[in-house]
């Protein structure tokens, strides 16, 4: 895991509320970091707002998320997304 999500994933985990960290985390940390879909429900993982709700800190890359998580909408396992294409996503 990189070490700017491993400082993001332990901060978050502090405690500190997920919209109040949200504005914590640069666009420029996130820029870089791509989004992707559930091909299944469309769901987006967006790495600058994360999953908190399931234990992803906001600032977390699609690649550093746990082979074990699932889609929050349909269940579906992670090898089933796919990332974003620019303007398509």
């Amino acid at each position: 895991m990189r070490q700017d999500t491993e400082r993001h994933s332990k901060d978050f985990l502090r405690g500190t509320s997920a919209n109040n960290y949200i504005s914590k985390v640069s666009r420029k940390e996130t820029k870089d970091m791509d989004k992707y879909f559930c091909n299944p429900c469309g769901y987006t993982y967006d790495p600058a707002v994360g999953d908190p709700e399931h234990g992803i800190a906001p600032g977390t890359a699609f690649e550093d998320i746990p082979d074990d998580w699932v889609c929050p909408n349909c269940g579906i396992d992670k090898s089933m997304f796919q990332r974003c294409i620019d303007n398509y996503n």
